[in-house]
C-alpha cells in the first residue's frame, strides 16, 4: 500500500494522483495496478487526499524473465536505451518483451540479467540484426533467423572486415579475412538506395553502415583481432589494443591473481594510461589514470575478482575503458595547461 497526503486544492490532488497512475514500469520497478483518491477537507479551502495502490504488478519485461529460455537481452545501438528480451531457439529468435534503461542504470541491469543466466548481446533495429559474442560463443541473426554462429573465432583469421562490394554497389558485409586470402562471411546487407539514389554520398554510407560497425567492433573484440573498415581510409586500432589488455587482465584474475598493474602500452594523445586492479580483501577495483600519478585515477568498476574478470571479458568493456581514458586525458591536459599558465605568470 502506498499512502500519500498533500494539502492543496482538489485539482492539485487529482493531478498528482494521475501522475502516480502513469508511472512507467521498467525492469526492477513495479507498476501500480490501481489507485484510489480519497478527498476530504480540514478547512474551507484545504483538501486532504490519499493515493492507495492495489497489489503491485510485475512489468512485461520482468514477467518474460520467467521464460525457460535460453534468453538473450539485446541492447539496441540504433535506438539507444532500448533493450529487447528474446528466447533463442535452434535457428530463430522469439521476441518476448522490451524495456528501456538509462546509461547510468545499464550496468546494474546487466548484472541482474547475468545473475539470471541471461546472455547479453546487441542489436541494430533498423537493419534488423541481432547478435551475441561472449564466452559461450558468437551468433548473428537477421530478421530473427540465424545467419552465423561459432563457438570460437576461425583459427586462420587475420582480421574482422567491414566490406564494401565494389561491383555490386550497396552490398555491405561483416566478414573474417582469412590468412590464406579467403573470407568467412558473417552478415550481409543489401541497400539498393546506394545504386538508385544519384545523390547518395559518404554521409549516407556512414549512417547506413552503423549496424556493421557495431557488429564488427564486438566481433573483433571477441575474436581478439584488428578491425578493418573499408568505409574509412584508416581504422583507429586503439580500442582493440585496449581489448587485448582487458582480456589479459581478465585471464590473470581468473588464474588467481589478486593484484596487478597493467599498462595498455599505447600513447593516447599526450598520456600513457595504466589499468590498476589492486587487492582489497575480497573486492578488486578497476582504475584508469595517468601512469605518472599526476591525475587521480577514476574508478571504472569494482566487485569480486570473479565479477570483475567477467566484466573485463565483455565486448562492451573496452569502449568503457576508452571513454575513461579520454576523460583522464582531458583532465590531465587541463592540469598541464594550468601549470603552464601559472609558470608563465611568475616573474
Amino acid at each position: 500500500m502506498l499512502l500519500a497526503k498533500v494539502l492543496g486544492t482538489e485539482a492539485k490532488a487529482l493531478s498528482a494522483a494521475a501522475a502516480f497512475g502513469t508511472l512507467a514500469g521498467t525492469f526492477g520497478v513495479r507498476e501500480l495496478s490501481g489507485i484510489e483518491v480519497v478527498l476530504g477537507t480540514t478547512g474551507p479551502d484545504v483538501v486532504v487526499w490519499a493515493v492507495i495502490s492495489a497489489e503491485p504488478q510485475m512489468s512485461d519485461f520482468e514477467n518474460a524473465l520467467a521464460d525457460p529460455g535460453p534468453l538473450l537481452a539485446a541492447f539496441d545501438y540504433d535506438q539507444v536505451g532500448r533493450v529487447r528480451l528474446l528466447r533463442m531457439s535452434e535457428d530463430t529468435l522469439v521476441a518476448l518483451a522490451e524495456t528501456s534503461v538509462s546509461k547510468e542504470e545499464r550496468e546494474s541491469l546487466v548484472d541482474a540479467l547475468l545473475a539470471r543466466n541471461v546472455r547479453i548481446g546487441g542489436m541494430y533495429a533498423s537493419a534488423d540484426f541481432t547478435w551475441v559474442a561472449d564466452d559461450a560463443g558468437m551468433a548473428v541473426w537477421r530478421s530473427n533467423e540465424l545467419v552465423a554462429s561459432r563457438a570460437t573465432p576461425p583459427a586462420n583469421a587475420g582480421a574482422v572486415v567491414i566490406h564494401l562490394d565494389r561491383v555490386e554497389e550497396g552490398l555491405r558485409s561483416v566478414r573474417y579475412a582469412l590468412l590464406d586470402g579467403g573470407c568467412d562471411q558473417v552478415a550481409v546487407h543489401d541497400d539498393p538506395m546506394a545504386r538508385l539514389d544519384p545523390g547518395y554520398n559518404g554521409n549516407d554510407l556512414f549512417l547506413d553502415t552503423m549496424w556493421a560497425y557495431w557488429l564488427a567492433e564486438h566481433l573483433a573484440i571477441w575474436s581478439q583481432l584488428p578491425l578493418i573498415n573499408e568505409t574509412e581510409a584508416k581504422t583507429d586500432q586503439t580500442l582493440f589494443v585496449i581489448a587485448r589488455a582487458t582480456r589479459a587482465a581478465s585471464d590473470q584474475l581468473r588464474s588467481g591473481a589478486r593484484a596487478l598493474t597493467m599498462s595498455i602500452a599505447i600513447v593516447h594523445e599526450t598520456m600513457w594510461t595504466t589499468i590498476h586492479v589492486p587487492d582489497t580483501q575480497d573486492v578488486v577495483e578497476l582504475l584508469v589514470g595517468h601512469v605518472d600519478g599526476s591525475v587521480v585515477p577514476v574508478t571504472l568498476e569494482r566487485g569480486t575478482p570473479g565479477r570483475l574478470a567477467a566484466y573485463l571479458r565483455r565486448v562492451t568493456t573496452p569502449r568503457d575503458v576508452l571513454r575513461a581514458m579520454n576523460r583522464e586525458s582531458e583532465r590531465w591536459r587541463a592540469v598541464y595547461d594550468a601549470k603552464n599558465v601559472a609558470s608563465a605568470g611568475r616573474p
